[in-house]
């Protein structure tokens, strides 16, 4: 009788110790998701809360990060990739004012504004307090692709994009993914997962994918640009080459619609359909 007492009691004492750590959660969870409709507090939300789970067990860790993500709307995860993608852009813009041959190639919208100026000041203890809270790689990993595949899309379409006479494009794309991406991501990630996960190769690859998804936009032109055209072929063999050339057969079907839509219907003339057809062949023997 008394061991079996002595095990309720222990029993009763656990129960009590798991209601109170599931009260702590949910008291945590609601007073982050309080504000749940303004991203741009996330980092001062997340700080709070990171210096609360810091002090906390690991298991009571796990409970708190499964109550806010069992309780967040269903824009929580948007909230997360507008943060980071504001933040990699605000990157972006120090970087093209830097770079910027001339106070005139400088655009009002390359100029950092208040709200990127307090993004920049509070990112070191944001990713702070998402590495307490473990999120990145086991929460957050969707958003963070989104929004680093949305600003390498755009970035790389602003530099590539109607470009194909000036020779280095495809270089000083990446030059950006040196001087931009590879130092952000370390930053979010942290440097032994950047390392362990390749991240290095994964940019490589997702900067050559954007040039050549810039190019498949422009394929016709560059046939009919032919041979100033020249320095763009060549790039984007290059670029075909760095993602291993699976690219080819998505390459080969937007150039026959694009040859479908823009030449071969009754309002184009033989002679052109002609010299269409020659500098197909120089440009696809430039391209193999």
């Amino acid at each position: 009788q008394k061991f079996y007492a002595a095990r309720m009691a222990n029993a009763m004492k656990m129960a009590r110790a798991n209601r109170a750590d599931d009260c702590l959660a949910t008291k945590l969870a609601n007073e982050f998701l309080g504000d749940g409709n303004n991203w741009r507090t996330l980092p001062m939300r997340l700080r709070k809360l990171a210096s609360f789970v810091g002090d906390e067990s690991d298991e009571a860790q796990r409970l708190i990060t499964a109550t806010v993500f069992v309780r967040a709307p269903e824009s929580f995860y948007d909230d997360f990739e507008q943060l980071f993608e504001s933040l990699l852009n605000a990157h972006q813009k120090k970087w093209a004012v830097n770079n910027a041959e001339d106070s005139m190639e400088v655009d009002d919208t390359d100029l950092l504004n208040e709200d990127d100026e307090r993004l920049l000041s509070e990112e070191i203890s944001l990713y702070a307090s998402l590495n307490t809270l473990g999120w990145i790689k086991k929460k957050l990993h969707r958003p963070f692709r989104a929004a680093l595949n949305k600003v390498t899309m755009r970035v790389i379409s602003e530099i590539a994009a109607h470009n194909w006479e000036e020779e280095g494009v495809y270089h000083r794309a990446m030059e950006w993914k040196s001087s931009v991406l590879e130092p952000w991501v370390t930053s979010v990630v942290g440097v032994s997962a950047f390392a362990e996960r390749r991240y290095d190769a994964q940019l490589e690859y997702s900067c050559s994918e954007a040039f050549i998804m810039v190019r498949m936009g422009e394929l016709f032109e560059l046939v009919t640009e032919w041979p100033e055209s020249l320095p763009a072929v060549k790039e984007l063999r290059v670029a075909l080459d760095r993602t291993g050339r699976l690219w080819y057969q998505s390459l080969a079907k937007k150039w026959r619609h694009s040859l479908r839509a823009r030449l071969l219907h009754p309002g184009a003339e033989t002679s052109q359909i002609i010299d269409v057809y020659i500098n197909i062949i120089k440009v696809l023997r430039e391209m193999d």
